[in-house]
Formats: structure tokens, sequence, C-alpha cells
């Protein structure tokens, strides 16, 4: 718990990013539970450690498909990273877990747009 507690810290600071998504990664390896899971999702996505967090999200969630937290950082990095399907795919989760989220769900509207939108210019190019 002390790398989790070190990684949140060094993720604030400047410079200490690579060091954060170090100890993120391995506090994700030692303790298995959501919590520390999904607090290593935070600092991983804080640090822009985008693959590290899908791959670690990917994995909560085959776990326990409830995990909300996990699904919403899946979400985040997702977006961030140019992932629109896997974005869609995480928000529609987390429409289903959370529908009176009006937020959500005009959120996973405009990304189901988005993936239209691209999939027609693909289409016509």
């Amino acid at each position: 718990m002390k790398d989790l507690v070190r990684a949140e810290i060094y993720a604030q600071m400047k410079g200490m990013q690579d060091e954060a998504r170090r100890l993120a990664l391995a506090a994700a390896k030692e303790d298995p539970t959501h919590q520390a899971q999904v607090r290593a999702l935070a600092v991983l996505i804080k640090v822009g450690a985008l693959a590290e967090a899908i791959a670690l999200a990917e994995s909560v969630v085959a776990r326990d498909p409830t995990e909300r937290l996990a699904w919403r950082a899946l979400l985040i990095a997702a977006e961030k990273s140019g992932a629109l399907v896997l974005a869609v795919k995480a928000a529609t989760e987390l429409v289903k877990l959370t529908p009176d989220d009006a937020e959500l769900a005009k959120r996973k509207k405009r990304l189901d747009e988005e993936l239209a939108r691209g999939s027609r210019a693909r289409r016509s190019a």
C-alpha cells in the first residue's frame, strides 16, 4: 500500500510521472483488491499511462463486470487515447450500471455519434 500512496503523491509532482507510473503498476500487481486497482487506475490516467490504464481496467472489469469505477476509468483512458470503439463499449456498460446518470447518457450519445461519423468518413474515403 505504501507504493500506491507514493504513486499518488508522485503523480502530483512535476517530473515524477514515470516513477508514479512504475509504483502504481507495482501496487496494482501486489494488491488485487478493487480499491487498490481503482486507485492505481487513477494514477495511471493522471500520468498519461493510458495503455497500462486500459489494460488494468479491462482486467478489473473482466473479474467484476459491475465495477463502475473501473468502467469509468476505462472510458476516460479510451477516450484520451482515441480508442473510440472501446470508449463506446465502456460507456454502454456504465449506462447499464447507472441508468439514471443523465450526463453519462449524453456522453455515450456523443461517442456513438462520433463513432458513426468516423465510420461514414472511412467508407466514403
